[in-house]
């Protein structure tokens, strides 16, 4: 109930305006967003069947657009309630993208953008009932190529301001790189020092083309005052691809709300 009401209240701050804008050519904006999502994960390394959980997830971000340039940095904390066995996978996301709009309509609300991305990817798993597997540490990186559409409607009489935006975004990997355990239990850490050493005792880092997906289909809601509010459903893949204990799966179904608000407007 805290959480929903703090959430309306976000909503009416965002949308007081007084003067009607039209589109600048450049906008900074603040992204903070909160998440609840359902995953399913695989590790062939401690055990070989697929484990669901139900996620939290808590964004923060930058966006910065300027003639036809869209450039986005974001940083996700993602924490799984994981069942059967039970524990908890914490996940760290870093991604920055930059887009370049290709294609307007002719009528002006059709827009395309094509771009590339970098992504930063770490997950912790913990699950007690695995013993010397019980912790696990799985990091990886990418580069891949985002296609991103919009459709800008719900126009006001004068036609100078869209209340509304759908869009859909899809993020392909191309190369990835990750590191994780070469073996299917961790290690007692004798003589090691620090908990990082530990997880990362008898680590193995391999190549990997194509290391997963990600899809983005949303609404966005446009203030006069240049604050937007996006709805959206976003589906995230990654996997290493390999066979026997190097086969990890990590994916995530999630349904967020984005509050982008605006820093200021030239």
């Amino acid at each position: 109930m805290k959480r929903t009401t703090l959430l309306l209240v976000v909503c009416v701050m965002m949308g007081l305006s007084v003067f009607a804008q039209t589109r600048p050519e450049r906008g900074l904006y603040l992204n903070m967003g909160v998440s609840r999502g359902f995953a399913n994960s695989y590790d062939n390394g401690t055990v070989p069947f697929f484990i669901p959980g139900v996620s939290n997830i808590q964004t923060t971000g930058a966006t910065y657009e300027w003639k036809r340039y869209e450039t986005n940095f974001e940083f996700r904390n993602i924490s799984t309630t994981l069942a059967n066995p039970s524990g908890t996978d914490l996940n760290y996301d870093i991604n920055y993208n930059l887009l370049y709009r290709v294609h307007d309509s002719k009528s002006g609300r059709w827009h395309q953008w094509v771009g590339g991305d970098i992504d930063a990817f770490g997950d912790i798993r913990q699950i007690p009932n695995l013993q010397n597997a019980s912790t696990n540490l799985s990091l990886m990186g990418s580069l891949g190529v985002v296609w991103k559409a919009e459709y800008d409607f719900a126009y006001n009489k004068e036609k100078t301001h869209n209340w509304l935006t759908a869009y859909s975004k899809v993020n392909l990997p191309l190369v990835g790189i990750a590191n994780r355990p070469d073996f299917s239990y961790v290690g007692d850490g004798i003589g090691m020092t620090s908990t990082f050493e530990i997880l990362m005792a008898e680590h193995h880092t391999f190549v990997k083309f194509f290391p997963g997906c990600n899809t983005d289909l949303g609404l966005r809601l446009n203030f006069k005052n240049g604050n937007r509010i996006a709805f959206n459903y976003r589906w995230d893949f990654v996997t290493t691809g390999h066979k026997d204990v190097y086969n990890y799966v990590n994916a995530l179904h999630s349904f967020n709300a984005t509050f982008m608000f605006n820093l200021f407007r030239k």
